[in-house]
């Protein structure tokens, strides 16, 4: 939908596009999905990585130092080479994982 004003796109209509572009859908159209956020630590920039709750900018930076070197082969290179653990009762790489991060398109249990 194209909304124009005065020979301009709305910022109604630039927002949706943009909502659009990135995969945005309201909560009850993604009710089968946990998570919206999909950040992949090979990929993404360290801003990104800070959508992640428990990735700040030290940790970022440390991920971003990490793959520099070489990409992460998987959630246990990840683990190992960060020193996060893969705790199932704390906050670690599990619930880092269940909150969008994802390590060479794995989810990380």
């Amino acid at each position: 939908m194209n909304l124009l004003i005065d020979g301009r796109f709305s910022v109604v209509s630039a927002c949706v596009t943009a909502a659009v572009l990135i995969g945005y859908a309201a909560p009850d159209e993604k009710k089968q999905s946990q998570s919206q956020l999909v950040v992949e630590a090979n990929i993404d920039t360290a801003e990104s990585l800070y959508y992640v709750p428990g990735i700040g900018p030290a940790t970022a930076a440390k991920i971003m130092k990490e793959r520099d070197l070489r990409a992460f082969s998987g959630c246990d290179d990840f683990s190992r080479r960060l020193g996060i653990t893969r705790s199932p009762t704390g906050f670690g790489l599990a619930q880092m994982s269940e909150r969008g991060l994802r390590v060479n398109g794995e989810t990380c249990r």
